[in-house]
């Protein structure tokens, strides 16, 4: 279907693109499983730009970069060996301000992208990735 020889044999690797290359164009709009020479499937999903405010942006980024500091004063704490309940504790700190940030998006996923998806008819779609969501937080925890 996507031009890969049998299975038995091993594609080009430009064959293999150019085959890649043509599904992407064809299905640029959809969510599809794209069979592969190894029998595995990746998920392609239609690339979608964030529909953050300019406000809502610096605020995650703040609180990203807020995050990434945190995280190389523990990675300072765990060469200078602290005591493990301190690193601990500062581990939990940036989870919960992981958290903040992830609520952050998921608020403006529900509002704007969600809204967005079923009002086009494709509240499927929109099911299928809050799901996701749902259960990548449960892996977490």
């Amino acid at each position: 279907m996507f031009g890969y020889p049998a299975a038995n044999s091993t594609p080009s690797a430009d064959g293999a693109l150019r085959s890649f290359v043509v599904a992407v164009r064809r299905f640029k709009n959809r969510t599809v499983d794209l069979p592969t020479p190894g029998g595995l499937e990746y998920r392609m999903i239609k690339r979608r730009k964030s529909s953050l405010s300019r406000e809502g942006k610096q605020d995650v980024l703040n609180r990203l970069k807020s995050v990434r500091g945190h995280l190389d004063g523990i990675v300072k704490m765990v060469e200078d060996d602290t005591y493990c309940v301190q690193v601990i504790k500062q581990v939990a700190a940036v989870r919960g301000a992981l958290d903040r940030v992830s609520r952050l998006e998921l608020q403006n996923h529900l509002e704007h992208c969600v809204v967005e998806q079923v009002q086009a008819g494709d509240g499927e779609a929109a099911v299928a990735e809050l799901m996701d969501i749902v259960n990548l937080r449960q892996e977490v925890a």
